[in-house]
């Protein structure tokens, strides 16, 4: 079954009793685990039994593989269960499964027996979620003042996934009449989810109210219903000394995208602190406007330490190449601050012509400029930037390397592959060597990858397998099977999820991949 996730603990208490008995009544645990084969889902025959056993586990355990098997004709037993069972969990498992089959049906019961009895509410509201429908929403918002943050929390979930805008007036009087601050971090995330039209003054007052999880919870929701009215309190807070505060503006403008924050964005540029300069330049970029470039262009002229930096990379995000010449004239000046940051900006711009400038910051002996150049010819991909670049990732500085090999993979080229596979030598950066050479695509890149698969006991060898997975190639799966046998449970769950991502089958277990392997071959 998708997706079912069992939350409760009473789930697993039948597995439990079966193992205390085997502890004390069984034959002495061998000293090595039999290879576990794929447990086969039971028949529809079976299941239909099971659902009308008189022991609660063996029924909550039927309801279960009417799941997994997707079996729909057991509707009308699991409704019946869910009206009548006198076991809770019995119930809480047929509201998760039905919502698993999308019975519709399910709603108003589900909703009947939260409104009733809180037992078992968190499945229940989970359950009322996943069906997506907005008619149990009335259910659901009693329990945003549950005492319990988790209910609070799934009660969010759930009408956000019901898209639950109906239930919008309710939620926000009984906001405005809380007067807990922490629950009413609850009813900011319940109104930014859903939406909540007229919101704007309650959210607004909560984000002046102190640096807590409160006020990022309000300043975030303040994005999530697009308030303009908003957006110069929101410039503020970039300049604070909050940071989750000044994460989540930075987030809310960038959702909000109105052209009045670009103006206001602007005089942060030169602000005390780097990341509301930051900040700044990512509100600029996302609203373009006629006069930005021409702005922030004159703020790089004018060469103020702070400012510089962040000038050019807004002309380098709008790509605005009539200030080209200008970053690179400034870049050229090693006594300029935020070097990194001034070569990036020409990555940004995208500019090939950009390449011998950022090639001979790139083979400066030190300075931060280096960094921002290998990063932006990896962008560029410019063929004169892959010689330079593969020196670099030959050279002395551990973290200039690392963006040269991360470069050196953007640009998808066999040529850098020598150079990569000799990355992998290497404890620090074989990761990134990995990720680079599993960019690149041909015969070679994948044999290099199995081969260090096949030498390393550790380290990479996980994230080789699993580049693997992401490079999708059906010649690797000969090789993946070839490999389940490693003795490490968590090597094996690495091949497996490699294995599922190339073919799109699941399997479990060895013997289940190496069944059909077997079956496939033929």
């Amino acid at each position: 079954m998708s997706g079912l996730t069992l939350r409760s603990p009473f789930f697993n208490i039948a597995s439990a009793g079966f193992l205390m008995l085997a502890m004390f009544c069984g034959p002495p645990r061998p000293t090595e685990s039999p290879e576990p084969r794929e447990a086969p889902i039971p028949s529809l025959e079976e299941v239909q039994r099971g659902l009308k056993s008189t022991e609660w586990s063996e029924r909550s355990q039927a309801v279960l593989s009417a799941g997994h098997g997707k079996y729909k004709e057991t509707i009308p037993s699991l409704l019946h269960l869910l009206r009548t069972d006198p076991n809770n969990a019995v119930r809480s498992t047929c509201a998760l499964v039905l919502a698993d089959l999308g019975e519709q049906q399910a709603v108003p019961i589900i909703a009947g027996m939260l409104a009733t009895n809180p037992e078992g509410s968190d499945a229940l509201i989970e359950a009322l979620g996943r069906l997506k429908n907005p008619s149990g929403a009335y259910a659901v918002v009693p329990y945003l003042k549950s005492d319990s943050n988790q209910v609070r929390l799934g009660a969010v979930t759930a009408l956000a996934e019901m898209k639950a805008s109906v239930a919008g007036p309710q939620i926000l009087a009984m906001a405005r009449a809380n007067s807990n601050r922490d629950m009413a971090r609850t009813y900011a995330m319940a109104i930014g989810q859903i939406k909540v039209n007229g919101s704007d003054d309650y959210l607004l007052a909560l984000a002046r109210g102190g640096d807590d999880p409160t006020t990022a919870a309000a300043i975030l929701a303040l994005g999530h219903i697009k308030s303009v009215a908003a957006v110069p309190a929101l410039i503020e807070m970039i300049g604070s000394k909050y940071a989750k505060g000044r994460e989540n503006a930075i987030a809310s403008l960038l959702e909000i995208k109105h052209p009045s924050a670009v103006g206001l964005a602007f005089p942060l540029l030169d602000h005390a602190e780097m990341e509301a300069r930051l900040g700044a330049v990512e509100v600029i970029a996302a609203v373009p406007l006629p006069d930005s470039g021409p702005r922030a262009l004159k703020i790089l002229n004018e060469k103020k330490s702070r400012s510089t930096g962040p000038a050019s990379l807004v002309l380098g995000k709008l790509k605005y190449t009539a200030g080209r010449e200008s970053i690179e004239t400034v870049l050229s000046d090693r006594g300029v601050s935020d070097r990194e940051l001034i070569a990036k900006s020409l990555g940004w711009m995208g500019d090939a012509k950009s390449s011998p400038v950022l090639i001979r910051v790139l083979e400066e002996s030190e300075g931060e400029g280096r960094y921002g150049a290998a990063w932006s010819l990896g962008v560029l991909r410019t063929p004169d930037g892959l010689k330079p670049l593969m020196k670099a990732a030959n050279g002395g500085d551990r973290r200039l390397r690392q963006i040269a090999i991360e470069a050196l993979g953007s640009y998808g080229s066999p040529d850098a592959l020598p150079a990569l596979a000799a990355m992998l030598e290497d404890s620090v950066l074989s990761i990134y060597a990995v990720d680079a050479i599993a960019a690149i695509p041909g015969a070679e890149a994948r044999e290099i990858l199995q081969k260090h698969i096949q030498k390393q006991e550790g380290g990479t060898r996980k994230a080789a397998i699993a580049a693997l997975g992401r490079r999708k190639e059906r010649e690797s799966v000969r090789f993946l099977i070839g490999i389940l046998d490693d003795e490490r449970p968590e090597i094996r769950s690495s091949v497996m999820a490699a294995l599922t991502e190339i073919t799109g089958e699941r399997y479990r277990s060895r013997s289940g991949w190496t069944d059909w392997y077997e079956k496939s071959s033929h």
